[in-house]
């Protein structure tokens, strides 16, 4: 019983949250520096572990003109983030990447921080990546 309230009341907090983003704009003035990032070389050693979410959240044109993930990634639209936020595993470290590792990352990494996530933003986002593979 004590679970079924619990759940109850995790349900409306979560509701709550989710609805004070319901006019959710992302692309805005708004621009958060995050500093909490690692490198390409912290988040290999981190994928290694099997204890990460690895999120691509580059905007929909940008991931349109180059849709190559980093392995074990999944990717997210920005713009949604009232639709994907709560299906977040928040047992993980959550990662975060866009094109260069600034603006867009590192807003979404705040929004998911407020949220209550542990995330970080991978410095240099996909292009750091691709120069690290030698690509």
């Amino acid at each position: 019983m004590k679970k079924f309230i619990l759940g109850i009341i995790v349900s409306i907090v979560s509701s709550a949250a989710l609805s004070q983003i319901e006019d959710f704009e992302f692309r805005n003035d708004f621009r958060p520096e995050y500093s909490k990032s690692l490198t390409v070389d912290q988040l290999a050693k981190l994928q290694e572990s099997g204890e990460v979410v690895i999120l691509d959240v580059r905007l929909h044109e940008d991931f349109e003109d180059d849709p190559t993930l980093i392995p074990g990634a999944e990717y997210k639209n920005p713009e949604n983030i009232p639709d994907w936020i709560a299906q977040i595993d928040k047992s993980k470290e959550v990662v975060v990447y866009c094109v260069a590792g600034k603006w867009v990352s590192q807003k979404v990494a705040h929004i998911l921080d407020e949220a209550g996530i542990s995330v970080q933003s991978l410095e240099g986002g996909v292009e750091g990546w691709k120069a690290n593979q030698g690509q």
